[in-house]
């Protein structure tokens, strides 16, 4: 728009050089003022996903020491006996949800870790 008022009017506007003067400052401006949020958002996203690993591995970790107090509690209650397998302690009622025995990959429902319910350990 500067540029077609320099044309029409070169002597009143200021030329070209005037018009060409704002152009680039403005574009140095716009590029000044989003360039440091680029540059602060992109250092900022692997700290965001790293925290998000770390709560992921505090929960599977809060999971085992559920597990392990419920199997704990069973012994204690079964004169000093483990379960014979991990679903015991489900059916018996000393946890209260399967979800604690499952420990999957982040992000995947594949992979089970903790509980092998084919496998006996007797």
């Amino acid at each position: 728009m500067g540029m077609k008022k320099a044309d029409a009017d070169p002597a009143n506007v200021g030329g070209k050089g005037i018009s060409l003067a704002g152009l680039i400052c403005g574009c140095a401006g716009i590029f000044t003022g989003i360039m440091p949020i680029a540059v602060v958002s992109s250092l900022a996203v692997p700290g965001l996903q790293a925290t998000g690993v770390r709560a992921y591995q505090a929960g599977e970790v809060n999971n085992m020491r559920q597990t392990v107090f419920a199997m704990n509690v069973y012994a204690a209650d079964s004169d000093g006996n483990f379960p014979e397998k991990l679903t015991d302690l489900i059916d018996e009622g000393y946890i209260d949800t399967d979800s604690i025995l499952f420990a999957y990959e982040r992000g995947k429902k594949g992979g089970m870790f903790l509980l092998r319910p084919e496998v006996d350990f007797a």
